[in-house]
């Protein structure tokens, strides 16, 4: 403390500076302050999301049905769900469902091997 203090009297040497320095807070915000007690709506529709992703790239693997449909699925399903947040945030393309397949449902597999 005796440092800041001693810090602010000798960088106080203009007006305008030691008046912003007299406006500052004296107490930092514990920092519970900034962390959240609760899952945000937005942060459960985003683990919705990515769990109905994983889900329907292990359907399509597991059913041997080509990649390729994803590309039109994910729209389709924007159709016929317009009212669903989880849907109109899907976004999963061949590319994502191959990765998710390799990186996420393969590397579980092989781990619990």
């Amino acid at each position: 403390m005796s440092y800041e203090s001693n810090r602010s009297q000798k960088s106080c040497k203009r007006e305008k500076h030691c008046s912003f320095l007299s406006r500052a807070p004296s107490k930092q915000k514990p920092i519970q302050f900034f962390a959240e007690t609760t899952p945000s709506l937005e942060k459960r529709t985003n683990r919705s999301v990515q769990n109905a992703e994983i889900k329907l790239a292990g359907y399509f693997a597991e059913h041997n049905i080509p990649f390729l449909a994803s590309d039109h699925l994910t729209d389709l399903l924007k159709e016929i769900f317009p009212d669903s947040d989880i849907a109109k945030l899907m976004s999963m393309k061949r590319t994502k469902t191959t990765a998710i397949i390799k990186n996420v449902i393969g590397a579980t597999q092989k781990n619990e091997l």
